[in-house]
C-alpha cells in the first residue's frame, strides 16, 4: 500500500469554492501509477463520500455551501491498494 499524502490545506479564494491541496505521497516519485482520491463529509450528512478520484495532481477545487462545516480526506492509491488518509483541518 502507498504511504499517505502530506498535510491537507484548505483555501477559500472565491465564495462557495474551496481549494484543497496536499503534499505528495513519498511514493509518488517512484510510482507513476500512483494517484489521489478526495473524500468529503459535511455537518449535514456526516457521511464520507468520494468527490474526486484518479487525480494525478496535488490540488482539487470543490463547491461548498455557506454555513456548513466540511472535512476532507486525501488518499494515495496505486495497484497495491489505498493509503491511510491525510485529514484536513475543519
Amino acid at each position: 500500500e502507498p504511504k499517505p499524502p502530506g498535510p491537507v490545506v484548505l483555501e477559500q479564494v472565491v465564495y462557495g469554492k474551496v481549494i484543497i491541496t496536499w503534499a505528495p505521497s513519498p511514493d509518488q516519485e517512484k510510482d507513476d501509477r500512483l494517484h489521489y482520491m478526495v473524500a468529503e463529509r459535511d455537518s449535514n450528512t456526516r457521511v464520507w463520500r468520494t468527490i474526486a478520484d484518479r487525480l494525478f495532481c496535488n490540488t482539487y477545487t470543490t463547491s461548498v455551501q455557506p454555513g456548513c462545516e466540511y472535512h476532507f480526506r486525501v488518499y494515495a492509491k496505486n495497484d497495491m491498494g489505498l493509503s491511510d488518509p491525510s485529514k484536513s483541518p475543519t
